[in-house]
Order: structure tokens, then C-alpha cells, then sequence
């Protein structure tokens, strides 16, 4: 479907249709032929304002809504699209206005469009209503031939559970059947990790970031440890064209005695912020405080210059300390977390207090970054045979 300047889409740097201004705002919305076609006619805000020096960001982030139009208008061309089909479903989640598929965000959607694009090609042309047990089963086995993990398969099927979910809010036929087909089998999962940083390890790591002069890793890293924090809530990410979910100076109270911040993981189920007090955490303060006072604004943890880490950067520098620190290689920068949680549980901190530090819902979550399974089975047979010479 040809609807923009194809060659202009890809080396103008200028170009930006259906790009525009209300008041001192930006938006964008679908060309006509598109919107008539079923795409979405709701206009889209676009980042920044009017005199903001963001126009290239604001005309690229229109390219790149136009590129979306042009893959959705390719599926909906395809004359092998069959009506309550998996292709046919896959479409609509991805395209449809209404679809969930709107409602998460962009790395989520990139996540989900390469699991989408496997299932389309596997099974595409598969009727939902002929999907039954044997089938997934044979799917299943599939996989498993060609030795993909149990970590993929899980992911792979959690994907499909999901669409089948939108078949039935379409009422599409064979999606109420596969989804509980899908609902009751279980998938294995990939052995849960066992190792975690200990504090002792952490410090060693942040203190080779300081002996390079890398202060705002140290201050990141001890932000993550002693505030139980994914470390996109520390570094932040770009999404959609723009910097977000990391922490900001406003934030931070301004006498640097508390840091108030909605984890990104939950700001759509629960909005209520987290409260953490830095009056015990003066080493945290005074990293703080050491950051001159005209640099305060915007992300905290930034690079020199002024631009923020991505996740790739940041992965490599906690490698990079690490084997400086003389750390194992075993332990990697996504177990901090479980190490802090640890950390807190051998501190006596109880079940719920380790679910709140980590901002769970429920500590069955919690509970699965918990560690040292053994040493608490062998604490047990020593408390036994304790109490039972007593005895």
C-alpha cells in the first residue's frame, strides 16, 4: 500500500506528513485513505512544544508513525488473510484501535511484534477453530525439536494466550476454546537463577567505578542496591523518541533527604509513588550533594555531556567493574535486585517488608528472587536435630 513518498520517508530528513500544530502543540495523524481503511483516526501527541528545538525528533517520530501505517496497510493488502484465521487475528491485535496491544509500551510492543511475527509465519493460515489440543501440542514439540529453550517456548505461548484473549473480546470463533486450552496447559520454565550479589560484592564494584573516575555509575548501581530499583528506574531508556522512566531531579527532595518515584514496572497498576528516606543512606547524599547545583535538572544519572546510558552501556560498564572487582562472571547487573532482596531477608527483614522494598503486589513475586534455597533446607535439618536431642 503506497500512501507517503517512500523515498522521501527514508532520506528526508524533513518530511513529516500528517504532522500537525495546535496552539503552541504537535500531532500527527493517518492519511485519509488509511483511517478509511480501519486505521486509527484519533490524532497522536507528539513530544515537546512549539520553540523547543525538537522539530527533528517531532518530524522523525512522524516517519516513523507513517512506516507503522505503511506495515499495517501491507498485512491488510495480503489477499491470504482469512477471516478468524491466526494471521488474521495477529493483525488485528497489532492494528485495531481498541487492541491492548495499544496500552503497553514501546519495548514491550518490540517484544511482542518478533514473538507476532514467528506465530504468523508458523501458523498463519490456521483457522482458529481448528486449533486444538494436538495441535498446540504438536507446536509445542515442534519447538522442542529444534532445540529452542524452555525460556522461548514459555515466552512463545504466553504471546499466543494473549492474542486468543483479543479473539474473545472480538468474539472471534475458536478463541473462548483455545484460550482455555491454552489457560490450562502448563509450559515449563527455565531453572530459576541461584546466584546473587552479596553487599561485600557490590561495594567492591562500585568502589572500581569511583578508581575510574565513573562516579555516576556508582551512584547508580548504589541507587539500585539500597533502593531495591530495576535499573530502568535508575538510568532511564528512550521510548517513542524520548527519554523516560529513569529518575529525575524533581524527584529528589531538594535538601536530598528523600527520592519520591512511581517504579515504571507498576506506574499502570498503581500510580501511588514510593517514598524512600536517604537519612540513613549518607553515602548516597553526599554523591548527591556532590553534583554541582546548576546541573541539577533532568535525568540524575547522566553521562558527560549531559546524554543518558542505555541499557547495553550500563550492562557493560557493571562487566566491566566487575571483573575489575575481581567478582565472578556468574554474577550479572540483573541480579542486583535479588541481591538486595536477599540482602534484606538475611537482615531480618520480613516477607511482607522484602514485597513492599521491592514494590510487589503479591511476595509470591517477591519469592522468586529469594535465594540460598539450600542453606535454608540445611538450617532446617540442624534446627530438627537441635530440638530432637533435646528431646
Amino acid at each position: 500500500m503506497t500512501l507517503y513518498d517512500l523515498s522521501r520517508l527514508g532520506g528526508d530528513p524533513s518530511y513529516a506528513p500528517g504532522m500537525f500544530q495546535v496552539r503552541d502543540t504537535f500531532w500527527w495523524r493517518a492519511c485519509r485513505p488509511a483511517i478509511r481503511m480501519g486505521y486509527m483516526k484519533k490524532p497522536v501527541k507528539l513530544p515537546g512544544v512549539e520553540g523547543d528545538g525538537q522539530d527533528d525528533l517531532r518530524q522523525a517520530k512522524a516517519r516513523d508513525m507513517c512506516r507503522d501505517v505503511l506495515r499495517w496497510g501491507d498485512e491488510q493488502d495480503r489477499p491470504k488473510i482469512t477471516p478468524n484465521s491466526w494471521r488474521w487475528l495477529i493483525a488485528r491485535y497489532r492494528a485495531d484501535e481498541i487492541s491492548p496491544y495499544r496500552d503497553v509500551k514501546a519495548n514491550t510492543r518490540k517484544s511482542y511484534d518478533e514473538h507476532l511475527a514467528r506465530w504468523s509465519d508458523a501458523i498463519g493460515a490456521v483457522s482458529l477453530a481448528d486449533t486444538d489440543y494436538a495441535a498446540i501440542k504438536r507446536w509445542q514439540k515442534a519447538m522442542e525439536a529444534k532445540g529452542r529453550s524452555h525460556h522461548y517456548i514459555k515466552g512463545m505461548f504466553t504471546m499466543l494466550r494473549i492474542v486468543a484473549a483479543y479473539g474473545v473480546m472480538l468474539r472471534a470463533p475458536g478463541a473462548d476454546s483455545v484460550r482455555s486450552i491454552l489457560s490450562a496447559m502448563r509450559f515449563s520454565a527455565s531453572s530459576p537463577r541461584t546466584v546473587a550479589p552479596t553487599q561485600d560484592q557490590i561495594e567492591a564494584i562500585i568502589a572500581k567505578a569511583d578508581d575510574a573516575g565513573d562516579s555516576m555509575f556508582a551512584l547508580g548501581l548504589s541507587l539500585q542496591w539500597w533502593l531495591t530499583l530495576r535499573a530502568v528506574d535508575v538510568r532511564g531508556q528512550m521510548l517513542d523518541g524520548r527519554w523516560q522512566d529513569g529518575l529525575t531531579w524533581t524527584m529528589i527532595a531538594t535538601d536530598l533527604s528523600s527520592i519520591t518515584k512511581v517504579p515504571s514496572k507498576t506506574e499502570r497498576s498503581n500510580a501511588e509513588p514510593m517514598v524512600w528516606s536517604l537519612h540513613s543512606l549518607p553515602d548516597i547524599r553526599a554523591r548527591l550533594s556532590a553534583i554541582p547545583s546548576d546541573e541539577r535538572v533532568g535525568p540524575v544519572i547522566k553521562r558527560p555531556g549531559g546524554k543518558t546510558y542505555d541499557r547495553f552501556l550500563w550492562s557493560d560498564l557493571f562487566r566491566r567493574y566487575r571483573e575489575q572487582a575481581g567478582v565472578p562472571d556468574e554474577i550479572k547487573l540483573m541480579d542486583t535486585r535479588a541481591g538486595a532482596i536477599n540482602h534484606a531477608k538475611h537482615a531480618g527483614a520480613t516477607p511482607i517488608e522484602m514485597q513492599h522494598a521491592a514494590n510487589h503486589a503479591d511476595f509470591a513475586t517477591t519469592n522468586r528472587y529469594v535465594r540460598g534455597r539450600n542453606d535454608a533446607a540445611n538450617k532446617v535439618i540442624d534446627l530438627r536435630r537441635t530440638s530432637a536431642q533435646r528431646t
